[in-house]
């Protein structure tokens, strides 16, 4: 992903990697690694590094898609110019994947992220992430989220069935 940042010069950078594992019918369980990076501010970078879990229930009784609600919790560890800091995180989220086309999904979703240890406090994300399935095991997709702090990020990735 790509991070503009409100009232920052500089971008950020976020690597993320997932995996979504059905647990029971309506249920899956997901575990997550997000690895972000800032552009130089004042001769540093800010790193931070996120392990989290997450339970997602969601329902397939519309024809039309799947409404979902999500809560997780983990861990995250930042460090800047030398100083550490670290936090228990945890967040909830809903949000619903539509069925566009039969190759294709939209999924919009909002989402509350606190991590009471780090400074700034939680933080609201509203989103949408396409998928195109270019064939049953493999899709590309994009996606742009705006938090309440006017931060913007775009992301482009992959998903692949196992």
């Amino acid at each position: 992903s790509y991070l503009n940042q409100d009232d920052v010069s500089s971008h950020g950078d976020t690597y993320s990697f997932s995996v979504n594992q059905p647990l029971a019918f309506g249920l899956d369980g997901v575990l997550s690694y997000d690895y972000s990076r800032s552009g130089t501010l004042a001769g540093a970078r800010v790193k931070q590094h996120v392990l989290a879990g997450a339970l997602r229930a969601f329902s397939t009784a519309y024809n039309w898609g799947k409404p979902y609600v999500e809560a997780g919790a983990g861990y995250a560890w930042n460090r800047y110019a030398g100083t550490r800091d670290n936090s228990f995180i945890w967040e909830i989220a809903a949000g619903a994947e539509l069925q566009v086309t039969p190759q294709a999904t939209l999924t919009p979703y909002v989402q509350y992220v606190e991590a009471p240890d780090l400074a700034g406090g939680g933080a609201w994300n509203f989103g949408a992430k396409a998928s195109y399935w270019v064939d049953t095991q493999w899709a590309v997709t994009i996606g742009v989220l705006r938090d309440d702090n006017h931060n913007t990020a775009f992301t482009v990735g992959t998903n692949f069935r196992f």
